[in-house]
């Protein structure tokens, strides 16, 4: 446990100089915790320390949001939403600390969706075209 706080914590460092477009800087702990199997990552988002105004949970929230900004990843980043809202979603509502990044992530999930939507759109019109041609 921890590894992938610190990695978090370090992406946060790392944001506030990173280049636009780069994950703001949690990139490795996104890379991390790909790298992890399962259970591993269960147990990380279990070992977020909701102490001290949930501080690690508006990080590890932050960094789902600034994940999803970058068009990366959308599946893994909605398997770890859901297991973070399974392991965390009681107490969410109880600090005010997460009250803004989480309407941030809420809006950034649902751009990313809409974007994703519109592709899939285009692709099965096409589809349907070229099946059309035969």
């Amino acid at each position: 446990p921890g590894a992938g706080k610190k990695g978090e914590e370090g992406g946060k460092e790392g944001g506030k100089g990173g280049k636009e477009g780069d994950g703001g800087g949690f990139s490795a702990c996104i890379a991390h915790l790909a790298a992890m199997n399962p259970s591993a990552i269960d147990l990380e988002i279990r070992s977020l320390d909701v102490s001290n105004g949930g501080a690690e949970l508006v990080l590890f929230v932050t960094m789902l949001e600034t994940e999803l900004r970058t068009g990366r990843n959308f599946e893994l980043i909605q398997a770890y939403l859901a297991a973070f809202l399974a392991v965390h979603g009681d107490i969410l509502p109880a600090l005010p600390a997460l009250q803004e990044p989480l309407v941030r992530l809420r809006d950034a999930e649902r751009q990313t969706w809409l974007k994703l939507k519109g592709k899939m759109q285009k692709v099965l019109c096409l589809v349907g075209t070229l099946s059309n041609l035969q």
